[in-house]
């Protein structure tokens, strides 16, 4: 898990999704980032800032599967 202090605009990370159940993709990335919202997160998939698997995410609401990979790129700063 991330904290969301340390996070600089522009920043990008990457997870291998490792899950015995499907799991939504929201629901993933903010598991993975102590002090953001989900709809911070359904902002960024709208957006194409998180791709799966080499491809921009499309849904907030795609399942994840074991062993997909999951890319995060945080927003320009404004």
């Amino acid at each position: 898990m991330h904290n969301s202090l340390s996070i600089a605009p522009d920043s990008t990370f990457s997870f291998i999704v490792e899950t015995a159940q499907e799991m939504r993709l929201d629901h993933f990335v903010t598991q993975q980032f102590s002090g953001y919202s989900r709809s911070f997160f359904c902002s960024l998939i709208k957006d194409g800032l998180i791709r799966v698997n080499t491809k921009v995410a499309s849904k907030t609401g795609f399942t994840l599967k074991n062993g997909d990979h999951v890319i995060v790129t945080f927003p320009p700063a404004h």
